[in-house]
């Protein structure tokens, strides 16, 4: 809930004119938002990703360490996808 409550599309517009007045880039204000509400779908989709790793765990009544190791893989798969 968090991370979907945080940032929202309606916010892009708002950030991306921030953004242009405190740092200077060559996008456009459109491109700006563009790329943010690409952060924001991602954001949406590892929550949910997080979310399901939890829930499937309390399902199957795994130990905590286990749904734990399964969330660092799955933090380790994003960092490798962004290096």
């Amino acid at each position: 809930m968090i991370a979907r409550s945080t940032f929202g599309l309606a916010q892009t517009q708002l950030l991306a004119s921030a953004i242009l007045i405190g740092f200077t880039t060559t996008l456009s204000c459109e491109e700006v938002a563009e790329r943010l509400q690409l952060l924001w779908l991602m954001r949406l989709e590892v929550a949910g990703q997080v979310r399901d790793v939890i829930l499937l765990g309390q399902a199957r009544r795994e130990p905590a360490g286990m749904v734990l190791s399964q969330l660092l893989e799955l933090a380790e798969q994003y960092t490798e996808d962004t290096q």
